[in-house]
């Protein structure tokens, strides 16, 4: 059975036929996520991509998902830590602008 390419390779280019370089992906996303931090204010950047991963790892637990690539492994200790973060950062951004 043939393997296929990580997501981060294109196996060719349509134009050329020649095999691509790999694609940092990766560090595109991280700093499209740094910009957003620098923008808005981190625990707001912080509030949103939690609650994101809650939403996200939820649904994956409901679909079957007990065991994460996270550290933290357990997809209930994953949903926790998130949401912890979340609010975190939601409590944050109200002492931020009520405190002040």
């Amino acid at each position: 059975m043939r393997k296929h390419p990580p997501a981060a390779f294109h196996t060719s280019t349509p134009e050329s036929g020649r095999v691509a370089e790999y694609d940092p992906l990766r560090i595109c996303i991280f700093t499209t996520i740094a910009l957003i931090a620098w923008l808005i204010t981190p625990p707001v950047t912080v509030a949103i991509f939690g609650a994101a991963g809650v939403f996200a790892y939820g649904r994956a637990r409901r679909r079957g998902l007990v065991k994460s690539r996270c550290i933290l492994g357990d997809t209930r200790l994953v949903i926790a830590y998130l949401g912890v973060l979340t609010l975190a950062g939601i409590g944050a951004t109200i002492w931020r602008f009520v405190g002040s």
